[in-house]
């Protein structure tokens, strides 16, 4: 029985459109983000959206807030992609690449990091998707707390036009 299911295994792996580089039509997508466990911990609605032109390369603007935190939170950021697809008509999208911006607080304070995500398209317009992101953050220094590399998980729907 495991001969059967390793070969079956096999062949559908075997069957699948590889993973490449994108190479389809140059596109825009916009989303919105929120960062769930954020929303839960600090019990308000951490939320964000983002617009892309989207080809092998990404290039994005994007914005985020948080008013459940002291002083509130907003960050304003660009990135820069790398983007691969697998799948027929390039179903899934896997991508990563730097982010850097900077977050307004009590005053205005930059960071800078990596991220990288996967979105599965649910229609030909509409796709869903999840976010890593790894980042320097210089924001908290007046609440007497060092600068620090902080880890990010974000949710994320959004449209290609």
């Amino acid at each position: 029985m495991k001969i059967i299911l390793l070969i079956l295994f096999s062949i559908s792996i075997y069957a699948q459109p590889e993973f490449r580089f994108y190479d389809g039509p140059e596109h825009f997508r916009l989303s919105i983000i929120t960062d769930p466990y954020a929303s839960y911990k600090e019990g308000g609605l951490y939320i964000g959206g983002s617009l892309e032109y989207t080809g092998l390369v990404s290039i994005g603007a994007n914005v985020e807030t948080f008013s459940a935190l002291e002083d509130g939170y907003i960050a304003l950021f660009g990135n820069i992609d790398l983007n691969f697809t697998s799948g027929y008509n390039h179903n899934i999208w896997y991508y990563f690449g730097g982010r850097l911006g900077a977050i307004n607080r009590q005053s205005t304070n930059a960071f800078a990091g990596i991220h990288s995500g996967i979105d599965i398209n649910l229609t030909k317009t509409m796709f869903i998707g999840g976010r890593l992101s790894y980042d320097y953050r210089s924001d908290q220094e007046f609440y007497d707390y060092p600068n620090h590399m902080q880890y990010n998980g974000y949710l994320r729907l959004g449209f290609k036009f």
